[in-house]
């Protein structure tokens, strides 16, 4: 499975089209490729990390260093979010994600909510910078990348999947209200 991963990112190809090609020759800068993350993963490096990109949800995103690998567990918070944001039934929905990362749960959301605007916050500016450059990816969301601010941002609903928080960051963390 994580050779045809390998295969189909860097060969620009969908699954179908993998299959189609199963029998085919590469040329030698796509072969260069895939030999380049056959080392990196040698080497240790998480696949996510060495394709630059993972899928969550059903949608590419652009993975780096700089951000945890999404991982499937995390789709839960995605599927509880959409469950709430369903009831919820407010024209103009708003969702502050904290810690974002990526940018793959606030950007699901988005869009699987096409009204549903989205404010991606990390205290990390690398890592922000991968959810801008998500969101860009995914044009048809409406998201803005930005380091948490100090007071009570009012949002219908707030979304957080950090693993690694850490505490005295936690002291100093907004109050969050619906």
């Amino acid at each position: 499975m994580e050779a045809d991963l390998v295969f189909r990112y860097r060969l620009g190809l969908d699954p179908a089209q993998r299959i189609r090609h199963a029998r085919g020759e590469v040329g030698p800068r796509a072969a260069a490729a895939v030999e380049e993350v056959v080392a990196q993963r040698l080497s240790g490096l998480p696949l996510a990390y060495a394709l630059g990109r993972w899928e969550f949800c059903g949608l590419r995103f652009v993975i780096t260093p700089d951000v945890l690998v999404p991982r499937q567990e995390t789709e839960f918070l995605v599927q509880r979010g959409s469950e709430y944001l369903r009831e919820m039934r407010r024209r103009q929905p708003t969702l502050l994600d904290l810690g974002c990362g990526s940018g793959c749960v606030g950007l699901t959301l988005a869009v699987q909510f096409p009204q549903l605007r989205v404010t991606l916050t990390d205290v990390s500016e690398p890592a922000l910078n991968v959810a801008r450059e998500n969101a860009q990816r995914l044009e048809s969301v409406s998201a803005a990348a930005s380091r948490p601010a100090t007071g009570s941002p009012r949002s219908s609903a707030a979304s957080a999947s950090t693993p690694c928080f850490a505490i005295h960051r936690m002291s100093r963390a907004a109050t969050i209200r619906g």
